[in-house]
């Protein structure tokens, strides 16, 4: 059996969010975050059928999602996902016909993140915050592309490594941006600076995901699990 790559349609939000070439005034921020989708579409070998920025209008989205329901595989949107006055994606999901199977995740970053489906098309809501959209495409933006082309094994996979220095988790299930380093016959995962969702310097140092349990603490040299992009 053979599958074909998943057709993938891509749109960031906010009214705030500039692209690249455009200049950032009071109040304002740079468009990270369709880079990025439209970089790890390329990368899982999947054909990007629309990328485009939108505006917070309810109408604008349902417009661009409309079009695109039948002809992508699948959909991969940045923002309007939390709990603000203009975070109404899910509504426009309902009023398109899309059955909402999650409408929120217990982790950080990430916790607004939303999965949909129309027929058969799935769409995978990610919140605004670039840290957020990075996560979220390492755990299930890859889960779901394997699965749509027979993976046996889909994506990601946890790996066992030790923590190089305490680490508290929260309420919520972690992840943890760090820098993995090979030291004394074991692998270390070394937490980066700039754990803020909106923060994505550390992004520079291909980091690996640790995942911090709710409610627990990893002292240094802990057994932690974490997952590589990509893997």
């Amino acid at each position: 059996k053979v599958f074909a790559s998943p057709k993938v349609a891509i749109f960031s939000t906010g009214e705030e969010v500039r692209g690249v070439g455009s200049s950032l005034l009071p109040g304002t921020v740079r468009n990270t975050n369709l880079p990025m989708m439209y970089a790890w579409a390329r990368q899982e070998g999947c054909p990007v059928v629309r990328r485009r920025h939108l505006k917070d209008r309810e109408a604008v989205w349902e417009e661009a999602i409309g079009q695109v329901r039948e002809e992508a595989d699948l959909i991969v949107t940045a923002g309007a996902a939390s709990v603000g006055e203009r975070d109404r994606l899910r509504v426009v999901a309902r009023r398109l016909g899309f059955r909402l199977w999650v409408e929120r995740v217990a982790q950080k970053p990430g916790k607004p993140t939303f999965l949909a489906t129309y027929k058969q098309t799935v769409w995978l809501g990610l919140p605004g915050n670039p840290a957020a959209v990075f996560t979220g495409l390492v755990l299930y933006g890859v889960r779901i592309v394997d699965r749509m082309q027979g993976v046996r094994h889909p994506r990601p996979h946890l790996r066992i490594g030790k923590i190089a220095q305490e680490v508290r988790g929260g309420e919520r299930e972690l992840w943890v941006r760090c820098r993995l380093k090979v030291e004394e016959g074991g692998l270390w995962l070394v937490p980066l600076p700039k754990q803020h969702s909106h923060m994505i310097t550390n992004l520079r140092e291909t980091p690996v995901l640790a995942r911090i349990p709710p409610g627990r603490t990893l002292r240094q040299g802990d057994p932690v699990e974490f997952v590589v992009p990509g893997s």
